[in-house]
């Protein structure tokens, strides 16, 4: 509350203009800097505190233009109710502080000609002795709102350090938006907090994180073709679009409740849009300056998180790339025969520690140097593509690589011989029914393979050793073969 020095002395004072004068009305306003914002403001009227007053503006500011006071007898003033008033004469004085004006002291009389004479000597003694007081009351209001000031200053920096230091520590955007929502819902009731990634070259935004009442909400894509959004417009204008006072009507909601207010902004990096944020708020209809403030701070935050995430991702999306480059063989999309090798050693290690069999498979394709010399290598390529098809469906529950040119490799864990060599068996039927159509003729084509059925207990190296000496067996008694060896040892 305000002093009650500055209201006592008032209110001794009415009472006596009140009684003996037929002053009606007593009233003081003080004024922030601006000499529109009130500090603080005092009436009395017909005998009692009052809340509000119908004062003539047109008054107030010719007074405070004039830098002096304005007497007015037989008045007819604008802006006053005079059913209600009967506001017959008017007495308003401006008060000064370092050539700024701090506020106005006024009477107000249902009396014609009332303010002269004595009574205005009267008025004249008694403004003094409010100008006094006002000066003494307006010097505490200004250190209380200083104080004031002070702590929501320190209120938002802790808000702002524990919410910038949630936001860089993750690079998750759906972690990200429950954090900053939490804390903003802690300090200014029940809100709504969405982080959006920009996505010009498909003409939306995507991948929104949304909560709101505790909970998270689904949506799809904000297109840019939609109409009445305030998040699209900030991403438009690059600004910031702030709506408050909302009513049901004239604004696309997003998801979940419909708010009372609505803060959105562009998350911009270097002037490029990268996202957009929203904060939404149900409980006021108003923002406070405040908590607009913490967000305005915190979307610099935001939008470094952001393009930290969008930057990581395009770098784990190169680096996938670049080991899919590493690991596959793009012809076939069969993996490479480095890549068989790492994971054949780890499958090899599982098998060895429980003591299980282990089959391995190499084939080679018959004659297929002739395709490649005779009908150019895209017919050779076609007949790879084809074959590699085949032995992914047939090795389906194993694991299938390229092994250079015209060689595959295969393995296989946790069945049996029998099945291992079904296996082999379909690979060579449905190669040899293969036909690669040249000029109308049909080339044939035929497999040979290799099988090794063993327990691992040696270095890799030897039982691939052992698989390529079964192929060789396997071609050179006449290619479309099976060779099946066993190494139990």
């Amino acid at each position: 509350m305000f002093d009650v020095n500055l209201k006592a002395i008032m209110w001794e004072l009415y009472e006596i203009v009140y009684t003996y004068d037929k002053i009606d009305t007593m009233g003081i306003i003080s004024y922030e800097k601006d000499g529109k914002t009130v500090l603080f403001k005092y009436f009395i009227k017909d005998n009692q505190w009052v809340e509000k007053m119908n004062n003539d503006k047109n008054l107030i500011e010719k007074c405070i233009e004039k830098k002096k006071e304005i007497v007015v007898n037989n008045y007819i003033g604008d802006g006053i109710d005079l059913e209600e008033d009967r506001v017959q004469s008017a007495y308003y004085y401006p008060i000064f502080l370092g050539g700024e004006a701090a506020g106005i002291f006024f009477l107000e009389s249902r009396k014609k000609d009332n303010f002269a004479g004595e009574v205005l000597k009267k008025v004249t003694i008694l403004r003094k002795m409010i100008e006094v007081l006002f000066y003494k009351e307006r010097e505490k209001e200004v250190l209380r709102e200083t104080n004031e000031r002070v702590e929501k200053l320190l209120r938002q920096r802790s808000i702002v350090g524990e919410a910038s230091k949630a936001v860089v520590s993750t690079s998750s955007v759906q972690e990200m938006s429950l954090r900053i929502y939490t804390i903003m819902r802690k300090n200014y009731g029940e809100c709504a907090i969405g982080i959006f990634i920009n996505d010009p070259e498909n003409k939306k935004l995507k991948d929104g994180f949304c909560y709101e009442f505790g909970e998270r909400l689904d949506f799809g894509d904000i297109l840019y073709s939609q109409k009445n959004s305030l998040i699209m417009e900030s991403i438009f204008t690059k600004n910031e679009v702030i709506k408050e006072d909302i009513v049901n009507e004239g604004i696309s909601l997003l998801v979940g409740e419909y708010p009372k207010g609505i803060y959105c902004a562009p998350l911009q990096m270097e002037g490029e849009v990268i996202g957009g944020f929203t904060y939404q708020i149900f409980e006021r209809d108003n923002f406070e300056r405040e908590e607009l403030d913490i967000c305005r701070e915190l979307i610099s935050f935001m939008t470094i998180a952001l393009n930290n995430t969008l930057e990581h991702e395009k770098l784990k999306e190169t680096n996938d790339l670049l080991k899919e480059y590493s690991e596959r063989d793009h012809l076939t999309g069969l993996c490479n025969r480095r890549h068989f090798y790492e994971t054949f050693e780890k499958r090899i290690q599982g098998a060895r520690l429980e003591g299980k069999k282990m089959f391995i498979f190499l084939f080679d394709l018959d004659n297929f140097k002739g395709i490649n010399d005779n009908f150019g290598h895209i017919q050779g390529d076609l007949a790879l593509q084809k074959v590699a098809e085949i032995l992914k469906e047939e090795l389906s529950s194993g694991y299938i690589a390229r092994y250079g040119g015209d060689e595959f490799i295969g393995g296989m864990l946790n069945c049996s011989k029998d099945e291992s060599r079904t296996a082999a068996e379909n690979i060579q039927k449905r190669v040899e029914k293969l036909e690669i159509s040249i000029d109308r003729n049909g080339v044939p084509l035929t497999i040979s393979i290799g099988v090794l059925e063993f327990i691992p207990k040696n270095s890799i190296e030897s039982y691939f050793a052992m698989v390529d000496e079964a192929l060789y067996q396997a071609k050179k008694t006449g290619k479309n073969k099976m060779i099946f060896k066993e190494y139990m040892r």
